[in-house]
């Protein structure tokens, strides 16, 4: 699953992880154990550990985080964490918001040379080798990431046989829900306001992946299907169905009634994220004057092909 940032991702990776036919990568597994004696080691202590994992949940950072991604250490989670060892995790962004180094992933099939994507994507392999062996390899692995929007060559790449979900949403409600989005992770590190320089940048960000999804539309070598967010709040088992046929993954009826349920949940959901454009000097002419050549992502697909 890749795409826009604040598209739907996450609700679609947590609605999909519902059906055991697939196997996705938890916070505790991308974070403490990404080696296979780690989660032996973990498991087992489990237990001892609650009253401690309690406790953090319960910290007012904590609590400004889930109101924006809904945080739990056994929740399914983005295993782009997997590569903050080998400094690959745009999550970094948040602690050096200068790196160049961190800076140039947003562009990674262009800006990262070819020997240094190829050690990156090795190494992403062998993560989700280990969760393979540790959960057993039956299941069909889910990963999400919005990030991985600019890897999809070398992604497609190192898994020939994957299948591409690409998330999308209006620039006008991506941008200022993304840049609000950041300002705790931010804060978090020292960073108490998004300056106009870091601004401008994420927004070229946003702009790239637009560009990599216009491109991605027209690629007929790829498996690939596109969701919007409002048809997941919409019709959440509509699209899932779409999905599923796309895959060519069986949909058993006991899913199909979780997926039924959980329609009703997200068709219900309000988020308690709060943002305003004015709040980041931008106004809807703004963003439709830079997100112009690529939003109507379908209806400017012409001038692409």
């Amino acid at each position: 699953i890749i795409g826009i940032p604040r598209s739907g991702t996450t609700l679609l990776q947590r609605t999909l992880a519902c059906d055991p036919a697939f196997t996705t990568m938890t916070t505790w597994e991308c974070l403490l154990a990404p080696s296979i004696s780690e989660r032996y080691c973990l498991r087992l202590l489990a237990r001892p550990l609650q009253p401690l994992l309690s406790r953090l949940n319960r910290l007012p950072i904590m609590k400004r985080f889930r109101a924006i991604h809904e945080l739990s250490l056994s929740a399914p989670e983005e295993d782009f964490l997997t590569l903050l060892p080998v400094w690959s995790c745009f999550i970094l962004i948040a602690v050096f918001p200068e790196a160049a180094g961190i800076r140039r992933l947003v562009f990674f099939d262009s800006a990262v040379p070819a020997t240094e994507r190829r050690i990156i994507m090795h190494f992403y392999h062998r993560c989700l080798q280990r969760h393979l062996y540790f959960h057993g390899t039956a299941g069909r692995y889910l990963a999400k990431n919005p990030s991985f929007t600019s890897w999809q060559a070398s992604l497609c790449e190192t898994f020939a046989d994957a299948h591409i979900i690409a998330c999308s949403r209006a620039p006008t409600a991506t941008v200022p829900s993304q840049l609000s989005a950041l300002q705790p992770s931010l804060a978090l590190f020292g960073v108490r306001k998004l300056t106009p320089e870091l601004r401008n940048f994420l927004i070229e960000m946003l702009h790239h992946y637009y560009q990599q999804l216009r491109h991605l539309a027209v690629d007929t070598g790829k498996r690939v299907s596109f969701v919007e967010m409002a048809d997941l709040r919409s019709d959440l088992l509509g699209t899932l169905t779409r999905l599923y046929a796309d895959m060519e993954q069986p949909m058993t009826a006991e899913v199909t009634a979780e997926y039924g349920r959980q329609a009703q949940t997200v068709a219900s959901y309000r988020s308690g994220h709060q943002y305003r454009m004015q709040d980041f000097a931008l106004d809807e002419r703004i963003i439709a004057q830079r997100f112009g050549d690529v939003w109507p992502l379908f209806d400017s697909l012409q001038a692409v092909s």
